[in-house]
């Protein structure tokens, strides 16, 4: 058996971020991704938050069946405003957001497939909006951000 691949440990730099914004580069990396509008802990972001983890964990067990397990790492979201308005002027209902979970170098297209099909059988969600795709920023500013949703 095989060790499990920890994508926050073999990629610390890239999870590691100030609280303060400070400027990165980062190489590509394969991601499932969804991409929505709204403010962050509404409903349309909770739901997408709530098929983004069905399918990174049924990669992950295609993955495990087959003897490459990995953890499942942190949502990261990256966050715009359209017109290239200031973002810290704009009412939070108007921001663009694409949500994110990086998956590792060796999972395949047709592997999110499968998973995304299966979670769509057994949960009846919309699996499909999720894409998979080699995301890459190049150079960015990175800062950590804490999000606090209400218990409802």
């Amino acid at each position: 058996m095989s060790n499990k691949l920890d994508l926050i440990k073999t990629y610390k730099k890239y999870y590691t971020a100030a609280k303060k914004p400070e400027f990165a580069k980062f190489d590509p990396a394969n991601f499932l991704t969804v991409i929505g509008k709204g403010e962050p802990g509404e409903d349309e972001f909770s739901k997408m938050i709530e098929i983004l983890y069905p399918v990174a964990y049924g990669v992950k067990k295609i993955y495990k069946n087959a003897d490459k397990d990995f953890g499942v790492p942190k949502l990261e979201g990256l966050w715009w405003v359209e017109d290239n308005r200031d973002l810290r002027k704009t009412p939070k209902s108007d921001w663009c957001w694409k949500l994110l979970i990086r998956m590792p170098d060796f999972v395949t297209a047709k592997v999110v497939n499968q998973a995304k099909d299966e979670i769509k059988k057994k949960k009846k969600i919309d699996s499909q909006i999720i894409e998979f795709e080699k995301y890459c920023d190049n150079k960015c500013v990175q800062m950590k951000i804490i999000i606090r949703q209400p218990v409802k």
